[in-house]
């Protein structure tokens, strides 16, 4: 099978090695406060077909112009923000150029993923092409990934830096979001774009929304589906006031994967003095959701994780990989979310087949 072609989109650092700008592959550069977040983009082209194949990454050579986006910037009311979109593809740089014409020469649909924590590059990538593996045919109609990276280590002894530069880099990303939408509006009639986030990719997307909303901007409907899996935030995310209230005014429909054993957000929830996470526990019988959004509860849906690719992916427990990670590790689990991709149905939740 020929080689496949991917995108990132990273505010990983960015380091020389003779010559050649590569991401930073550890994670372990923070995200500040004051120092202005530099967004590059980059290719990732790897062969599905043989497992030993890491890929090659290739970023762009040229500054995009999402770069120098501060966290604490502010500019996305009416004042500011919209008026800094790029005037034109031709100034973006090669690899946001190639990205435009994939997407608008493409017949396939686009899934944009935010991955969570205990996610270094290496570990980014292989969810990458396991992503190609699973949710990239027919049954899906997603044609290419965009996956946002962002710096996260793969410590599980670095959660609380991980949380704090998945803070940051969600409002860095909120300036970054408004220009994607205003350069890729175009497509938005021809090419569907569906929303992934897994664990700590939700507290990016929470703190995205939080400073996006922070004035008064009208909705930007940039995504289809909305998928957040094993979400690592606050149960009451979508309630009146909360940041994800605001999701449903970026897409059509919001699913919200949880599963009552998942033990990683168990641990979350100690860490933050016993606060549930929406992840772990959906949103009970009794608080208010917005119209189309929907939660999906897999705690009894069976695992068949058999898949030695997976388990060199994560390099965890096999209770971690089917009650967290099982967006990658469950047929069941990767089969529906398929199905809400081509159809906006959830045949788990439903119980009927599109």
């Amino acid at each position: 099978m020929a080689a496949v072609t991917h995108f990132l989109i990273t505010n990983r650092q960015i380091d020389s090695e003779q010559g050649v700008e590569v991401i930073n592959p550890t994670g372990s550069e923070s995200v500040s406060h004051e120092e202005p977040v530099s967004f590059r983009f980059a290719r990732y082209t790897f062969d599905p077909e043989n497992s030993h194949d890491k890929g090659v990454v290739i970023l762009s050579p040229d500054p995009t112009p999402f770069q120098k986006a501060s966290p604490d910037a502010d500019g996305l009311g009416p004042e500011g923000g919209r008026s800094e979109v790029a005037n034109s593809l031709a100034n973006s740089g090669p690899v946001f150029t190639e990205v435009y014409q994939t997407l608008k020469a493409g017949s396939g649909n686009v899934l944009f993923f935010i991955h969570g924590f205990r996610s270094d590059l290496d570990i980014t990538l292989k969810t990458i092409r396991k992503l190609h593996r699973e949710y990239v045919h027919d049954e899906s109609g997603i044609e290419t990934i965009v996956a946002f990276t962002w710096p996260s280590q793969k410590d599980i002894f670095q959660y609380f830096d991980d949380q704090q530069d998945a803070r940051l880099s969600g409002y860095a990303f909120a300036r970054v979001f408004t220009q994607l939408h205003a350069s890729l509006s175009g497509l938005f009639q021809t090419r569907q774009i569906h929303l992934l986030c897994h664990s700590m990719g939700n507290q990016v997307l929470f703190y995205m929304l939080e400073r996006l909303f922070e004035h008064t901007v009208p909705p930007l409907d940039m995504f289809k589906e909305a998928v957040l899996v094993a979400a690592d935030i606050p149960e009451d995310a979508f309630d009146p006031g909360q940041p994800l209230h605001h999701l449903v005014h970026l897409c059509e429909q919001v699913h919200v994967y949880y599963h009552q054993g998942d033990l990683a957000l168990g641990a979350s929830s100690l860490i933050r003095l016993r606060k549930n996470r929406l992840g772990r526990v959906g949103f009970g019988n009794s608080r208010p959701v917005p119209e189309d959004v929907f939660a999906i509860d897999v705690t009894l849906t069976p695992s068949d994780d058999t898949d030695p690719f997976l388990r060199d992916l994560i390099q965890f427990d096999r209770d971690e990989l089917v009650k967290h990670w099982y967006y990658l590790s469950n047929s069941s689990v990767i089969k529906d979310i398929c199905a809400i991709f081509k159809t906006g149905i959830s045949v788990i939740r439903t119980g009927v087949s599109a």
